[in-house]
């Protein structure tokens, strides 16, 4: 089971005796950290006309996957590749596939078109040959 972000965790343990008396635990806690930043996963490299899978995580400041995270970014490309526009993050994971049919350097980038106000600096680049 993953953790989810920005939630404060509970626990306690109790103590039971053999005379079936109950010592109660103190009562401990942790509190997740937020998602804050939208991460693309470097894609390989691929040859032309063949399709890729472009990976989004939502990752909190220590680069874990925001598990409880349901909103969407828009992926951007450069140059003549297809396949951009939104990726449906679901459990703090997106992915496209992209293409493209020309020889070149294709550079990945991301928009907050939902004003999550997440981190969106992550960039990629894919080489298409």
């Amino acid at each position: 089971m993953a953790l989810l972000s920005n939630i404060s965790y509970y626990w306690r343990i109790d103590e039971v005796d053999t005379l079936g008396g109950t010592t109660t635990g103190v009562v401990w806690q942790f509190h997740t950290t937020p998602a804050m930043k939208f991460v693309i996963i470097d894609p390989p490299d691929t040859a032309i006309n063949t399709p890729v899978a472009v990976t989004i995580q939502v990752q909190d400041a220590s680069n874990n996957i925001v598990a409880n995270f349901q909103a969407d970014v828009t992926l951007v490309l450069s140059g003549s590749a297809t396949g951009g526009g939104g990726v449906n993050i679901v459990n703090g994971v997106g992915t496209l596939n992209i293409q493209d049919a020309v020889m070149e350097t294709v550079n990945l980038s991301l928009t907050d078109s939902l004003a999550t106000g997440l981190n969106v600096t992550s960039t990629q680049s894919i080489i298409f040959n």
